[in-house]
C-alpha cells in the first residue's frame, strides 16, 4: 500500500498508513515519501493465536483513530486489527468516508480454506473473518477490488455496483537505460544471444510447472535460459537433474525490491504460472506489474482473468498446460518482430492502465464521486 501512499502523497493528500511491527510496546511514527507511516506494537508468538488479534495492536489503532479525523479511512484486509478501528471510525464518524479493500479470498476456500480445518482459537479467528466481510461490505460507502470474482462477492453481499472500483495492483515504473540489459546479463552469467525466460517467486509453490515448461523448451531443442528471481527452492538441484536442464537455470537468490526490475531486464519472456485454483482466481498476482513494467511478454497459467486481461493487452497469452506455453515460446522466438511488439505492448500497458500515477488518479476520482 505504500505505493498508492506515496501517489497520493504526489498528488497533495496527507497519507497516514498503520501497518503492523515488529516485536515493540508502543507505536512508532516516521515519515518517506510524504507518507505517515505508523507502525503498531505486537507482542506474542505467532504460535499460539492469529497475528491479527493482537490487543495491543488493535488498541493502538483504535486510539490512533480516536485522537485524529480523516477526510477518507481506507482498510486493507478483513482481520480484526484492520475491521474493528475501521468499524469504530465509522460508528463514531472520525472520516468523511470508509472505504473497504478486497484483494484476495480469506474464506469459503481461500487463504483460510473452510471453518472444518480449524480448531479453537483458529475457528474463532476464521468466524471473525467471515463475519467482517459480510459485514464491511454492507457498511462501506465504496469498495476497491482487484477482479470480478471479488467484486461480484461483494455485490452478493450486498454492496452496489456503482460503488466499486476494480482497482489492478499498481507500479510504479521507471525507464531503465538499453545498457541495464547488458550489465544484468553479464552479473547473472547469462550469454548475450539466447533467449532469456524469468520467474519471480518469494513463495516457491509454482515453480514445478517453470520447470516443466523448460524441460518441453529442452525436448525442442530451443536453446534458452531461465533466471529465477527468488529465493533458492529446497530441493530444486534435484529436480533440475532429473529434467536435465541444471546447466540453463540461473538462481538469484532473496533479492531486495529495488533489485528486481534491473534484474528483470536480463529477460525476454517472462512465466506467471496460474493453476486453476479458487484463490487464484479471485485474486490478482502483483507480479504481472513487475513483468509489464519491464516490457515482457508473458505466459499466464489458465486461472481467472489473468491470461484473457494479458492477451487482449497483446502482450502475452494464456496457456493450459506446460507443452502449451512450450508452443508460444518457440512462436515468439521464431517471429522477432512479433516478439517486439508484444514487448512493447507490455510497455504501453504499464505505463497506462497499471502504472500507479495512473490508479491514483481514478483512486482519487472514485473518493470524489462518493463524497458527493
Amino acid at each position: 500500500m505504500l505505493r498508492y501512499g506515496k501517489a497520493m502523497a504526489h498528488r497533495g493528500h496527507m497519507v497516514t498508513l498503520m501497518r503492523q511491527g515488529q516485536q515493540r510496546l508502543l507505536p512508532a511514527t516516521e515519515h518517506r515519501n510524504g507518507v505517515e507511516i505508523v507502525t503498531m506494537p505486537r507482542l506474542g508468538g505467532d504460535l499460539y493465536f492469529p497475528k491479527s488479534v493482537r490487543p495491543n495492536d488493535i488498541a493502538a489503532r483504535c486510539w490512533h483513530v480516536l485522537r485524529r479525523r480523516y477526510d477518507v479511512h481506507h482498510a486493507f484486509q478483513e482481520f480484526e486489527s484492520v475491521a474493528l478501528p475501521w468499524l469504530m471510525s465509522r460508528r463514531l464518524k472520525r472520516a468523511r468516508l470508509h472505504v473497504y479493500d478486497a484483494d484476495d479470498l480469506w474464506v469459503d476456500g481461500g487463504y483460510l480454506k473452510t471453518e472444518s480445518d480449524h480448531r479453537g482459537i483458529w475457528r474463532w479467528h476464521y468466524r471473525n473473518v467471515a463475519k467482517i466481510e459480510r459485514i464491511t461490505r454492507r457498511q462501506s460507502d465504496g469498495m476497491t477490488v482487484v477482479s470480478d470474482f471479488l467484486r461480484n462477492r461483494a455485490i452478493a453481499f450486498g454492496m452496489p455496483t456503482e460503488r466499486i472500483l476494480l482497482l489492478r495492483p499498481g507500479i510504479e515504473t521507471q525507464t531503465l537505460p538499453p545498457a541495464t540489459r547488458m550489465a544484468a546479463r553479464r552479473r547473472w552469467r547469462l550469454p548475450d544471444d539466447v533467449a532469456v525466460l524469468t520467474f519471480v517467486g518469494f513463495g516457491q509453490q509454482d515453480i514445478g510447472e517453470v520447470l516443466a515448461i523448460c524441460a518441453a523448451l529442452r525436448h525442442r531443442d530451443i536453446d534458452f535460459r531461465l533466471l529465477m528471481v527468488g529465493p533458492r527452492p529446497l530441493g530444486i538441484e534435484a529436480q533440475l537433474q532429473d529434467l536435465k536442464i541444471s546447466d540453463r537455470v540461473t538462481i538469484t537468490g532473496a533479492l531486495a525490491p529495488d533489485d528486481v526490475a534491473p534484474t528483470l531486464a536480463a529477460a525476454d519472456i517472462a512465466i506467471l504460472p496460474y493453476p486453476e485454483t479458487l484463490l487464484n482466481i479471485a485474486r490478482w498476482p502483483t507480479k504481472l506489474s513487475d513483468y509489464l513494467a519491464a516490457g515482457l511478454p508473458t505466459l499466464v497459467g489458465p486461472a481467472g482473468e489473468v491470461g484473457h486481461e494479458v492477451r487482449a493487452l497483446g502482450a502475452g497469452e494464456r496457456y493450459s498446460f506446460p507443452a502449451e506455453a512450450a508452443t508460444f515460446v518457440a512462436r515468439w522466438l521464431g517471429h522477432p518482430e512479433a516478439l517486439k511488439a508484444m514487448q512493447n505492448n507490455a510497455l504501453q500497458a504499464a505505463n497506462d492502465q497499471y502504472a500507479i500515477e495512473r490508479q491514483a488518479e481514478a483512486l482519487e476520482s472514485f473518493y470524489s464521486r462518493l463524497m458527493q
